[in-house]
């Protein structure tokens, strides 16, 4: 299976910019060497830029896009999932492996995008 390594990760919410660098795991030069790939894409409204947050999201949870840990992206999708903030995809479907999907709410738009900082937010647990 192929997956990204996520070199770098930049979110510019005022101009709606998102830039990355990555690495794709089975693409190498002729040295044997990884080859890095640049994203950079500017999006014309804060919905589309706020959805491909929710996609870079869902495919770090899916593991086909690896973020190092201390990355401030990683950070924000590992407090959404451990806030409930996610879906196990797994119970409807019939795929052996399980899998998560952040849930699509104006809270995660607003985590991801960095408008709000998760250590601000407070949430109610329901027991």
């Amino acid at each position: 299976m192929s997956y990204e390594i996520i070199k770098s990760f930049k979110v510019d919410r005022k101009n709606l910019i998102i830039k990355a660098t990555y690495q794709v795991s089975n693409v190498r030069d002729w040295n044997n060497r990884r080859m890095t790939e640049v994203f950079e894409q500017q999006y014309d409204t804060i919905e589309e830029f706020e959805s491909q947050l929710i996609c870079w999201a869902d495919n770090y949870l899916a593991g086909t896009a690896h973020f190092a840990p201390s990355m401030t992206f990683a950070k924000r999708v590992e407090w959404l999932h451990e806030n409930g903030l996610t879906i196990d995809k797994h119970k409807y479907s019939d795929i052996d492996w399980k899998w998560f999907e952040v849930i699509d709410s104006s809270l995660t738009r607003k985590i991801l995008s960095g408008e709000v900082k998760p250590k601000n937010v407070k949430i109610e647990k329901i027991s």
